[in-house]
């Protein structure tokens, strides 16, 4: 249980670093659930174990955030703005080192040619402006959306899918890490 909490803490640590750092619950969970599979009051134990320090250290600032915001802010004020780079539809592409993923988004006329909003505007105004663009995107093209995301999410873990030897040793790496 001690580094169950201790696990928590670390995960709020990193959230507080970087929002997407919440993403690495799921795997926990998973690996929680898989390796306790037969023992279900430990595994619940242990999950309460991490996720209370997470929520216990993590809501303050959401509530903190979206008092001064006048919006519900979950984690950050860029959440939004993430979810429309992620949806191919950023101004800059200089910000990325990904060029597969850019040429793809380019070929497939995911990027917005509308300007920017406002930087006058609140960051919160700005965010739910950046995240109701990604979520008319993703509505309007769903299949080109999710490519792109897969294909930057390939490239975020090393796979550079021009076909490199790399890329062959981490898929092998990857599927014998399923069995181990």
């Amino acid at each position: 249980i001690r580094r169950a909490i201790a696990t928590g803490l670390i995960l709020s640590a990193l959230i507080y670093f970087k929002p997407n750092h919440i993403f690495l619950l799921m795997p926990i969970v998973l690996f929680i659930g898989y390796s306790c599979r037969r023992r279900r009051k430990q595994a619940l134990r242990l999950l309460a174990a991490i996720v209370i320090p997470v929520v216990l250290l993590v809501a303050p600032w959401t509530m903190f955030v979206s008092s001064q915001q006048h919006t519900f802010i979950p984690l950050s004020t860029y959440q939004g703005y993430n979810l429309f780079l992620g949806a191919g539809l950023d101004y800059d592409r200089g910000y990325t080192h990904a060029p597969i993923p850019f040429r793809y988004a380019e070929a497939n006329g995911l990027r917005d040619t509308t300007p920017p909003p406002d930087s006058s505007l609140s960051t919160g105004v700005r965010d739910a402006m950046f995240q109701q663009r990604a979520i008319a995107r993703w509505k309007s093209r769903p299949f080109d959306t999710a490519m792109f995301g897969v294909l930057k999410f390939c490239h975020a873990i090393g796979f550079s899918i021009r076909g490199e030897i790399r890329d062959l040793v981490l898929s092998g790496l990857f599927v014998l890490s399923l069995f181990f």
